[in-house]
């Protein structure tokens, strides 16, 4: 956050001195911003080590991560912790605000000598928080093997497998039904259903043919699915340029 911003906040904070309930809505954007940070921060936790699906899907640098006491091969994600943290801090600069400005009326009484306390703190807070996660997100690194063996055990391409039985002529219901028990029988026997032999699949219908492959493919599911924020890499591409273009817009706005 620039000179710019901080005046920008300090002239919001001086107009409103009239309209105290304005303050709230600073700090409620403060906070709205600091959870989505928060969020961020805990799907980076999620899939640094997710125990879950058991791999490593992105790795951080040596910068934002501490050795272990005893574990010399350990990297722990110390500064997402701490990060995630400082959330529980900004949602009580908030609180602080909404219970002093409770009831008073629409003039400066003396409550208020309380809210720059609060108002700057949630400030400080979020420009520190994002000024690390901004490097940390620039030099974390993608483990796409991993990824893909994860998306293979989530059995995201399911609803494909049971749209290819619907196709062929079996009810949904059936086929929702059916696919839901060869999702099971796969978790018992620690297989994907990609890697279920021609056999395998007949045993549960004689509808499968040697085009189930082509059909539950991941990335052709993902490409499948070109709605407005759809996992197609058009969609996704199409969201990136969305973004460039908003974060271009609000700094030539606040240049």
């Amino acid at each position: 956050m620039n000179e710019k911003n901080y005046e920008a906040i300090i002239e919001a904070i001086l107009f409103t001195m009239g309209e105290s309930v304005e303050l709230d809505k600073i700090a409620a954007a403060i906070e709205l911003d600091k959870k989505e940070t928060k969020a961020i921060i805990e799907k980076m936790m999620k899939h640094y080590e997710n125990p879950s699906i058991g791999v490593k899907i992105i790795e951080l640098d040596d910068a934002f991560t501490t050795g272990s006491s005893i574990m010399p091969q350990k990297k722990n994600p110390d500064v997402t912790e701490l990060i995630r943290g400082k959330t529980g801090r900004v949602y009580g600069d908030l609180n602080t605000l909404l219970v002093m400005m409770k009831g008073i009326p629409l003039a400066y009484d003396k409550d208020m000598q309380e809210d720059k306390e609060a108002i700057f703190d949630a400030v400080d807070t979020l420009e520190l928080c994002l000024r690390t996660v901004t490097p940390m997100l620039a030099t974390m690194t993608p483990l796409p093997a991993n990824m893909r063996r994860a998306a293979a055990k989530g059995f995201i391409n399911a609803t494909d497998c049971a749209d290819y039985l619907t196709k062929k002529g079996m009810p949904f219901r059936d086929a929702y039904k059916l696919t839901g028990c060869m999702v099971s029988d796969c978790i018992a026997k620690d297989k994907t259903l990609e890697e279920l032999t021609l056999d395998e699949f007949k045993g549960y219908s004689a509808l499968f043919e040697n085009d189930i492959y082509d059909a539950i493919d991941l990335v052709k599911c993902c490409e499948g699915r070109t709605s407005y924020g759809g996992p197609s890499e058009a969609s996704v591409n199409n969201q990136i340029a969305l973004a460039n273009a908003q974060l271009d817009a609000w700094e030539e706005k606040n240049a």
